[in-house]
């Protein structure tokens, strides 16, 4: 972080090597305010599964097109979360024949960056948001669990985890205003809650309720709202529903795209991009999303069909 008066700069030092001509500009913020945010390029979807638990890395732009090939990298499991920090994906936890508490980093070619690390509470179906930091919430131990676990782009966890409010699992995140908002999931019943933590793992406010209550759904950040789609109930569904840094549902919720549940999110030039799940076999289908909650263009397949992923925009 570079710093003059009112201003800050995030940065991303590539070659960690503190030279300012090699150093690419991330965010500006002047007088508390973000003035300037570089657009991502990017959606990288890591892990999931397709009978067995996988380990591959799909690159998708913002056409739904693939870049390049698929990698496999680090431990093979499902039903993770993802993060972006520093031009990194983050991804935590997950499942591979037990709870899992691993972090895997992975940058925009595809490649592991360092090893993986062991840090917080081993966990699954959990969600991940992006606050500077990795924040992740909720999941399933055993038992719902209302856990917060703060990882740094080194995968080195940031203080103790703190416990804020609804214990579930199969919820989804979103990044507002450096606040991770998290939204609905399962306690036994499905769930339309709305919880909004800090990068101090502190929830802000109360939670609200609002929207369709579903589980297995995904989230990505478009223009300071959390965009969220799909999941299931008694059936997989398509719906949109679109809330603000509040807890405040925009809007109507709508219908696009092709019902699923278990796919992943990510946030491409100011629309959402979803990939992966499952809507009565393992899908590879790509969504695009606009702030709006409109469908941009046709729906793509690409790289391996595949539910339980995470996603992280790059």
């Amino acid at each position: 972080m570079i710093k003059f008066k009112n201003t800050e700069i995030t940065k991303v030092d590539f070659h960690s090597d503190n030279r300012l001509d090699r150093t690419y500009i991330y965010k500006v913020v002047f007088n508390g305010e973000v003035v300037h945010i570089n657009k991502n390029s990017m959606g990288l979807f890591y892990g999931g599964q397709t009978g067995a638990n996988s380990n591959k890395t799909t690159r998708i732009d913002s056409n739904g097109t693939q870049i390049g090939n698929e990698t496999s990298v680090g431990f093979t499991r499902d039903r993770l979360a993802g993060a972006s920090i520093d031009q990194l994906g983050l991804f935590y936890g997950g499942r591979s024949g037990s709870y899992s508490n691993k972090t895997t980093r992975i940058d925009s070619s595809g490649t592991q960056i360092g090893n993986e690390t062991i840090v917080g509470s081993a966990r699954y179906w959990l969600a991940g948001a992006s606050v500077d930091i990795g924040l992740f919430y909720g999941g399933y131990t055993g038992s719902y669990s209302n856990k917060t676990t703060r990882i740094d782009s080194s995968g080195i966890q940031i203080g103790s985890e703190t416990s804020v409010g609804s214990a579930r699992f199969g919820l989804a995140g979103a990044s507002i205003d450096n606040l991770g908002l998290f939204y609905g999931g399962t306690t036994g019943s499905d769930i339309n809650k709305t919880t909004r933590i800090d990068s101090s793992g502190t929830q802000i406010g109360s939670e609200t309720s609002v929207g369709s209550a579903r589980r297995t759904i995904a989230g990505a950040s478009v223009d300071q709202l959390g965009l969220f789609y799909g999941g299931q109930t008694d059936s997989n569904i398509n719906k949109t529903t679109r809330i603000d840094s509040s807890g405040t549902m925009i809007g109507n919720e709508t219908s696009v795209g092709s019902a699923r549940n278990a796919l992943a999110g990510a946030s491409i030039d100011n629309i959402g991009l979803f990939y992966g799940g499952y809507d009565g076999s393992y899908s590879n289908k790509t969504t695009r999303i606009d702030i709006s909650g409109i469908q941009i263009g046709n729906e793509t397949s690409v790289g391996s069909a595949r539910n339980a992923l995470a996603g992280a925009s790059l």
